[in-house]
């Protein structure tokens, strides 16, 4: 991690004028509350980009360009289990998403289209000079636009060797899900997500390379369940739902989210995220599987420690300064407005989802802190 970053992190984000939520938005048709040129809740949409009248004040819309969120629980009655206890396993993470990849991967967590000309925001970075511009329909992926472009400088091979690490079955991750009804809508399925210690291929009673043909068995450290307790998951949500056939899990706040890179463990502590992907016809599998949240600035700034980024060394300043301009979010929902600094980084990464087995758990090891013996902060990852 030695290579001089320092004209990679030393500018301001992306310049251009903002406004904050609730003021006029442009663009759409007249503007009822929530739709396209409405402003953010409570506010009143402005003129439609089309001559239409004033909208009337409401819940947030994001000014004409359309707000891309999960799809919405369905209002059937749940019906019992149907199909078995089904598992994927997520691997193939894409965090590199060079321009105009990034702005299909999340979603729009503000309510608001940070668009010109008037570039509504929720807040804005300590540093920047302006906010930086949402994708289409409003996604919001500061990680994707503005983070990794300028990580890649310090380590070129960080998604390689995470789909590498995933590929041979570590650090991939087991989605267990109970309850479903096996229709494309159910409105009440179990899920509980754990990283992979190693997969066990078909035949074997040893770790290997996993095929990835539904045959694997994999099993996760017992860190990720409390106690131990497979029932009792450090990830989990017991009303997640299936829409549309697209699975849609809310993860707790702040649980750690592991990925292994060629540095160490980076552990993402994500507020208001959603895990949602769309399950194939037959069921075995996962495609366009999207994580998208809030990643606080510290919880950040706390994960270098594992991937060798010292507190006092010149990379974890530059880090440091790297958030302060690109910052686009409160990691609290709701806490935005005039005057308020940004002090998260939206984020979405995608992954794909392969058929599995759950072998069970093993004893955790304790993550490993490179910083530890130079003044780094130890400790584990929750």
């Amino acid at each position: 991690m030695g290579k001089d970053l320092d004209g990679y992190f030393s500018g301001d984000s992306t310049a251009g004028a903002g406004g904050f939520g609730g003021s006029s938005a442009s663009g759409g048709t007249s503007g009822n509350a929530g739709a396209s040129g409405a402003g953010a809740t409570g506010a009143t949409g402005a003129m439609g980009g089309s001559g239409g009248n004033a909208g009337s004040a409401g819940t947030a819309g994001s000014g004409g360009c359309g707000s891309r969120q999960p799809p919405v629980r369905p209002t059937i009655q749940d019906s019992g289990t149907g199909a078995p206890t089904t598992i994927w396993v997520l691997k193939d993470i894409v965090i590199d998403q060079p321009d105009p990849a990034w702005k299909d991967i999340g979603y729009d967590l503000d309510g608001l289209c940070t668009e010109p000309p008037d570039n509504p925001v929720e807040c804005l970075a300590e540093n920047a000079s302006g906010p930086a511009r949402d994708g289409n329909a409003g996604v919001d992926n500061a990680f994707g636009s503005t983070v990794i472009p300028l990580l890649k400088a310090a380590d070129v091979t960080i998604q390689q060797s995470a789909q590498n690490n995933q590929n041979e079955g570590k650090s991939a991750i087991v989605v267990h899900v109970d309850g479903w009804n096996g229709e494309d809508d159910d409105p009440a399925v179990q899920v509980w997500m754990a990283e992979t210690a190693y997969g066990v291929p078909d035949g074997s009673t040893d770790p290997g390379m996993p095929n990835w043909d539904g045959t694997d068995t994999f099993y996760v450290p017992d860190a990720a369940f409390n106690n131990g307790d497979v029932n009792s998951p450090i990830i989990g949500n017991d009303n997640a739902y299936v829409a549309g056939r697209t699975l849609v899990m809310r993860l707790p706040d702040r649980s750690a989210f592991p990925f292994q890179t060629s540095e160490g463990q980076v552990f993402l502590k994500l507020t208001d995220a959603t895990l949602t992907g769309q399950i194939s016809a037959d069921g075995s599998s996962l495609s366009n599987v999207i994580l998208a949240g809030r990643w606080a600035a510290q919880d950040v700034l706390d994960t270098l420690v594992y991937i060798n980024i010292c507190p006092n060394s010149l990379e974890y300043g530059l880090v440091q300064n790297l958030l302060q301009n690109s910052s686009d979010i409160r990691a609290t929902k709701g806490t935005g407005g005039p005057g308020a600094i940004c002090d998260a980084v939206s984020i979405g990464i995608q992954l794909t989802g392969y058929p599995g087995k759950f072998g069970g758990l093993i004893p955790s090891q304790p993550p490993v802190n490179p910083c530890s013996g130079s003044g780094g902060a130890g400790g584990t990852s929750n």
